[in-house]
């Protein structure tokens, strides 16, 4: 069994947030603010090999399953998981709705988005 490089994570992102001190009503509070980063190897924290894909579950929650034969920084949609369709349409519209949408479906949106 293999293990996942960082080549197969291309395109994909690790949510997390960072702590800032704040004044607030002349207190100073900590407060939380959301930020994005690419995602690495070092983030998953659990991971299975099937043979044909990578399964990984990272620390921000998100699971992923990966192909092996995804060539790194897909240039069409087909080549695309379904997390890097995802991830590209909510950086074109983040409002934009991708639950529970088919990977074909997905595709057509992201299409649809760019024009």
């Amino acid at each position: 069994m293999a293990k996942i490089e960082q080549k197969h994570l291309a395109g994909l992102i690790f949510r997390t947030s960072v702590k800032k001190e704040v004044v607030k009503d002349g207190q100073k509070k900590n407060k939380s603010f959301p930020t994005e980063r690419p995602l690495e190897v070092t983030d998953i924290i659990s991971q299975r090999d099937d043979g044909d894909a990578f399964h990984i579950v990272t620390a921000d929650g998100r699971k992923y399953d990966i192909p092996k034969d995804m060539k790194a920084g897909a240039t069409s949609n087909e080549d695309m998981t379904v997390a890097q369709l995802t991830e590209a349409i909510l950086a074109i519209n983040p409002q934009f709705d991708t639950r529970n949408m088919k990977k074909a479906d997905l595709m057509d949106a992201l299409a649809k988005l760019k024009g």
